[in-house]
């Protein structure tokens, strides 16, 4: 497995991942990524990947990826909570996940240390939220130090059912 920044030739892999996740959702509600009501035409998702990939470039967001046998297997970003020049701008978003059949090998923990030692002396806190119920995540979470400060409940409905997301940070 290779942990590496993602590239612009990544972005139709990347789509492919993602596009899962709507599949995913249907036998796993709980799934702990939040999504579009709908799933993005073809057209959207390019035009996302074209801003993302800018992103990265002027250093909006950092973005990695584990790769396995040519597919993206797992992701990491972290992405400025707000514009450039505003007093939370130390403040970093993260988002991870692990395509299913690759979860319990220790991924997800290689993504976030590359990530994290990534992160510092660009962001002074992470930031993530995690359903109220993944219990998985939140141990993730707490062995790199991240420690909870908030919870919104029902932040997330999903086929009428209401999730409770927990926010959790990490000062690096």
């Amino acid at each position: 497995m290779e942990i590496r920044e993602l590239e612009k030739k990544d972005s139709s892999i990347l789509i492919k991942m993602l596009a899962k996740d709507y599949i995913e959702v249907k036998t796993n509600p709980n799934l702990g990524v939040i999504l579009r009501l709908k799933k993005p035409s073809r057209k959207k998702e390019a035009i996302w990947a074209k801003n993302l990939y800018t992103d990265i470039l002027i250093g909006n967001i950092i973005y990695n990826i584990a790769m396995e046998n040519g597919k993206i297997v797992g992701i990491c970003y972290v992405e400025k909570s707000d514009v450039p020049d505003s007093e939370i701008s130390h403040v970093g978003v993260l988002g991870i996940e692990v395509a299913i059949q690759y979860r319990s090998r220790g991924i997800a923990s290689k993504l976030l240390e590359h990530t994290i030692k990534e992160c510092k002396g660009k962001f002074d806190i992470l930031e993530v939220s995690v359903f109220a119920n993944n219990e998985v995540a939140k141990h993730l979470y707490k062995k790199f130090g991240f420690r909870k400060w908030g919870i919104a409940p029902g932040y997330v409905k999903r086929n009428g059912r209401y999730i409770d997301l927990e926010y959790m940070c990490l000062k690096l």
